[in-house]
């Protein structure tokens, strides 16, 4: 029987070494990760899916600013990218690691319906809500007046309004995003 002894050679030798501790790889992959879901609030898409736009108004957004005894901002009537309106859900984005896998994604409670898309409900239309708005809408245009006046009709006195809201994702993993980790993998590697 004949025996060969290999020799890996010393950038061998690092690279294999280097595969034990996957840290610094997993950082940058999670460094890519957030900066491509950042990336999609200024796009308005992810993965290939162009997100829908927001709705104008945003009644759900009136609703809770009457709700809460807020004078609703500009915002509220304007044609604006989609999921960008305080900014909190795009700073929240971040990932952590582990010994062998990265993480990336926001602790926000609503991310998950924003990004899956679903049912959502308004809050309830109270006395306070209808009083509001009436104060609100009546400074309005006459479009932005007829638009709004339902929300006066008295039998949505004490109901919420339900609706849908189209898939947004911002976050997971795409082709391109797959492609980019395996170089960073094969660059950490080799180097």
């Amino acid at each position: 029987m004949r025996v060969v002894d290999f020799d890996p050679g010393d950038k061998w030798r690092r690279s294999l070494n280097r595969v034990s501790d996957l840290k610094p790889v997993l950082k940058r992959w999670g460094m890519i990760g957030v900066e491509a879901s950042i990336n999609a609030f200024r796009e308005q898409s992810y993965g290939g899916v162009t997100w829908q736009p927001r709705a104008v108004p945003n009644v759900y957004g009136l609703i809770a600013d009457f709700d809460d005894g807020r004078n609703p901002p500009k915002r509220r009537l304007e044609a604006r990218p989609a999921l960008v309106d305080t900014g909190n859900l795009k700073r929240s984005i971040s990932f952590r690691t582990s010994k062998d896998s990265v993480t990336i994604g926001t602790q926000v409670k609503y991310a998950a319906r924003l990004h899956e898309g679903g049912p959502i409900q308004s809050r309830k239309i109270t006395e306070k809500v209808q009083r509001r708005a009436a104060k609100y809408i009546a400074k309005q245009t006459d479009a932005m007046q007829k638009r709004l006046n339902f929300l006066l009709s008295p039998s949505l006195l004490g109901e919420t309004l339900t609706g849908e809201v189209e898939p947004r994702p911002f976050v997971g993993m795409t082709p391109d995003l797959e492609d980019t980790f395996v170089q960073v993998l094969r660059d950490y590697i080799t180097s």
